[in-house]
């Protein structure tokens, strides 16, 4: 997509395509995942990525924007998840954190299946 301005204007685009998702549901929710940046950069160096695309000096920048796109997004629901620990810690913000949001139908989704696999 196109910068500001440029055809297919990315921030406008993502609107239109916000628009197109609230026309059919206002559940959808944003989950906005994040660590602390010594935390990134720690990753990267432990697990690079052969085509990486921003070094160390971006992290900062790179998170400032997301948490902006993030804030200007016409979808309602968002949360936000520190991943900086470990994957269980994650976990349990997201259940705690999602928890509101989630409709009836999710809940019975949710009963079914633990029905289903035992659990």
């Amino acid at each position: 997509y196109g910068g500001k301005g440029e055809a297919h204007d990315r921030e406008l685009v993502a609107h239109q395509v916000e628009n197109t998702i609230l026309r059919f549901t206002k559940d959808t929710v944003i989950v906005h995942i994040t660590a602390d940046t010594d935390v990134i950069a720690q990753r990267m160096k432990d697990d690079p990525h052969e085509n990486g695309i921003i070094s160390e000096g971006d992290i900062d920048r790179v998170k400032a924007r997301f948490g902006e796109i993030i804030s200007w997004s016409l979808l309602g629901n968002k949360i936000t998840v520190d991943n900086s620990g470990d994957i269980s810690d994650t976990m349990a913000q997201f259940v705690t954190k999602v928890e509101p949001f989630l409709t009836d139908t999710d809940r019975s989704r949710i009963v079914a299946h633990s029905m289903m696999s035992g659990s």
